[in-house]
């Protein structure tokens, strides 16, 4: 079966679906405040990491196209998996959970669709992409009779088309097949999470966009950490006691050469920086790494300057 079918395929069943009714309705809520949990610990495999087999994850990588993979806990078990090359390209996974929930994961470059999305989401911020981006994940009413239930089926809770290059990538969790659907921000949690299955080396100007130097940033941890055992916990760990609500560190490019880490902060108590990235490089010296650059880029709130990232100054 392929992404496009069984794509099609759930939006066709999913309205005589049904789940448990602990959910709000639509008449109950509004869009929620934006969430954006912390992914668990990484091992720098994201293939194990998003449950796959060595040979799945050669699989895609056969593909010839951006991947973008999840990281799932130990509790998840990674399905069926299949690929196409026939009609476009695309992948679709399936993972289940002991309690039941399931998730699918369909990526493609052929076009996906479906009906309107439901008023109940959640805001989160993949910082493991270039940019930064946000995307919304939503959640389908519990009573049978709502809109977004008879749309999607009851409980179902699905993201926003998220782009790589030229693919999209869906993720949907419902209770199609005996399945349970996920929380909503157990939803928010695996779509915070999606990351490129094989990153490579940072291309700053065409991924990331200009940074400026960042000097005291570069002074700042060259005194707290003249030597780095490990480039991405010590800068987790440099940066936790800044005034930021939301920390993402995530490791772009790891060669014999150096490594490049970027740091994403966000919710600062500003009154017009609202989010910071810092793009790290460090070098391998005697013992480890030492920090060579740090550069910087702002985001600023709405009114006080630019909105997306940049090196520019806020007002």
């Amino acid at each position: 079966m392929t992404v496009r079918t069984l794509a099609l395929l759930v939006l066709a069943s999913l309205a005589a679906c049904s789940a448990p009714s602990d959910a709000p309705t639509e008449q109950q809520s509004s869009r929620q405040r934006p969430v954006a949990p912390l992914p668990p610990e990484a091992s720098g495999d994201v293939a194990r990491e998003a449950g796959l087999t060595p040979l799945q994850g050669d699989a895609l990588r056969d593909l010839g196209v951006p991947i973008l993979l999840p990281r799932m806990g130990a509790e998840w078990t990674a399905g069926e998996m299949e690929t196409e090359t026939e009609y476009g390209t695309s992948y679709e996974i399936l993972w289940r959970r002991d309690d039941g929930a399931c998730l699918y994961l369909f990526g493609s470059n052929d076009g996906l669709g479906g009906p309107e999305y439901p008023i109940v989401s959640a805001e989160v911020t993949l910082s493991a992409l270039p940019r930064s981006p946000r995307y919304r994940v939503y959640r389908a009413a519990d009573d049978p009779g709502a809109t977004s239930a008879e749309n999607w089926g009851p409980g179902t809770v699905v993201s926003d088309y998220v782009e790589a290059g030229d693919m999209s990538v869906w993720l949907i969790s419902s209770a199609q097949d005996g399945c349970r659907p996920l929380a909503l921000e157990e939803g928010a949690s695996v779509l915070a999470s999606l990351r490129p299955l094989d990153p490579g080396t940072l291309e700053e100007d065409s991924a990331f966009g200009s940074f400026e130097e960042a000097d005291d940033v570069l002074v700042d941890f060259l005194t707290d950490v003249p030597v780095s055992a490990a480039p991405e916990a010590d800068v987790e760990a440099f940066l936790s006691g800044w005034e930021a609500s939301e920390v993402f560190v995530e490791t772009l490019g790891d060669t014999a050469s150096g490594t490049t880490v970027l740091a994403t902060l966000l919710g600062y108590a500003d009154d017009s920086v609202e989010g910071e990235r810092l793009l790290l490089t460090f070098v391998p010296v005697s013992g480890g790494w030492e920090l060579q650059s740090a550069r910087r880029q702002v985001r600023c709130y709405a009114g006080r300057g630019h909105t997306t990232w940049s090196p520019e100054p806020c007002l």
